[in-house]
């Protein structure tokens, strides 16, 4: 949690279903911790989701990428 709370820079978390690591509702406590922090879930997976589902994942973060105005190279 003060880890969380500490960081400056937007941040992405993006977690699996119920069988994740991270829950969503200790996803939803971050959040609230500091609203810098963007989480999506991708419920149809749980720990190995980049592995599980990489085209989804991808998405995800080229998604968050361009939405802070990160330039991404295809």
């Amino acid at each position: 949690m003060q880890v969380v709370s500490a960081i400056e820079v937007p941040s992405l978390l993006v977690i699996g279903g119920s069988a994740g690591v991270v829950s969503p509702d200790v996803a939803a406590d971050l959040q609230r911790l500091n609203p810098r922090l963007q989480v999506v879930q991708i419920p149809e997976v749980s720990h190995g989701l980049h592995y599980d589902q990489p085209e989804r994942f991808a998405v995800v973060v080229k998604s968050f990428l361009r939405s802070i105005g990160t330039v991404i190279v295809p």
